[in-house]
């Protein structure tokens, strides 16, 4: 489950379930529980694959990319692709939309925006088109987005965009740090000031390997 949220100037496009480990994390800040990495627990907090933010800058068409490695924050400047428009048809939602085709990380996309809601918007790269995204699949339907529901709202509601504390780099620099983070979990947790007892070091690590075998289908294939 994602959330798209629109506003006047900026959106943010999230997984729910990011959205409520981030706010967690901010409760252990404030809460200053930082120590034995036994004392935090994130059972009970639902865990997402997809880790990152995605802002879109409706002022000048920027959309940043901001992802965190433990304590590390980052973002990047995301190169939005140029879309081609294709003379196919079909209502979702009971909205009339229009596909369109293009290429990111690896993956090619259909995409389906309708002009019946005229805001240039849509989940995570798929932005810039003459209308709303409703729907989203790579051609092999490995990943597909689909719309739940549409909630307007009278009011402004505002929203946090940038992430405070984070360090600009490139697409390609981020993703040489996630690869050296991977390989070194133990230590850049140790690094961030929390403490493992050995036991849970090699139990930390073999899960950590278990879930990288698990993914190795990935959103962004380059």
């Amino acid at each position: 489950m994602f959330s798209l949220l629109i506003g006047s100037k900026n959106s943010l496009h999230i997984s729910n379930n990011q959205l409520k480990r981030e706010e967690y994390k901010e409760q252990l800040k404030e809460n200053a529980s930082i120590g034995k990495l036994s004392d935090i627990n994130f059972s009970e907090v639902p865990r997402s694959r997809f880790s990152s933010r995605y802002v879109l800058n409706k002022m000048d068409g920027s959309l940043s990319a901001f992802c965190n490695l433990m304590t590390d924050k980052n973002f990047y400047e995301v190169e939005v692709p140029q879309w081609q428009l294709i003379n196919q048809f079909m209502q979702i939602k009971g909205y009339n939309c229009q596909m369109a085709k293009g290429s990111y990380g690896g993956r090619d996309f259909e995409i389906w925006f309708t002009p019946e809601i005229p805001i240039q918007d849509g989940p995570f790269v798929f932005k810039n088109l003459p209308g709303l995204v409703l729907n989203v699949n790579d051609t092999k339907n490995h990943y597909v987005f689909e719309l739940l529901s549409i909630v307007y709202n009278d009011v402004n509601v505002e929203f946090e965009t940038f992430v405070e504390g984070s360090n600009a780099t490139k697409r390609t620099e981020f993703m040489k740090m996630k690869k050296r983070f991977n390989e070194n979990i133990v230590s850049v947790i140790e690094q961030a000031g929390f403490v493992m007892e050995e036991s849970q070091k090699s139990t930390y690590i073999k899960n950590r390997e278990q879930s990288r075998r698990l993914n190795i289908n990935p959103l962004e294939l380059e």
